[in-house]
């Protein structure tokens, strides 16, 4: 994808030194679920694929487990009826921004965040761009200053 402006500001990183490490003390994954596979390859491809430019990063696993695997991976989806309307709702779009959740959410979940959030009616052109990139960019003073040098 060619058009490249969504900030990413939930987007995990699991380095291979990380995971061996913590493979050397028993740990596998978070709250009873593996941890994905995951590359510097396949996040930047997910990223382009989907029209992101930056992501701001985390190298920890989501707190999300409530003791069913099943649970916990279908609720870091937000599998709500009307996620968007209801932050429309509590927040307003000057408060929303755009996060994937990669790779604990798999790629085509990010495909489907960019597609609904597209499609969605609740939000004009404007509102969208602030929520894909002008909102992180006004949180994230430093991440701009970086991109405008880029």
């Amino acid at each position: 994808m060619s058009d490249l402006h969504r900030i990413d500001v939930h987007h995990h990183i699991l380095p291979t030194e990380y995971l061996s490490a913590l493979a050397g003390i028993g740990i596998t994954g978070g709250g009873g679920i593996p941890f994905p596979t995951w590359s510097p390859e396949a996040a930047l491809a997910v990223m382009d694929d989907n029209g992101i430019q930056a992501a701001v990063t985390s190298i920890s696993a989501p707190g999300i487990h409530f003791g069913d695997a099943s649970f916990a991976q279908s609720f870091a989806t937000l599998p709500l009826p009307d996620v968007k309307g209801t932050l429309l709702e509590l927040v307003g779009p000057s408060q929303i921004v755009f996060g994937s959740d990669y790779p604990f959410a798999p790629a085509p979940v990010t495909e489907a965040s960019v597609r609904g959030l597209a499609s969605f009616g609740g939000f004009d052109a404007p509102q969208r761009a602030a929520i894909e990139r002008d909102n992180a960019l006004a949180l994230l003073p430093g991440l701009r200053a970086r991109l405008e040098r880029a």
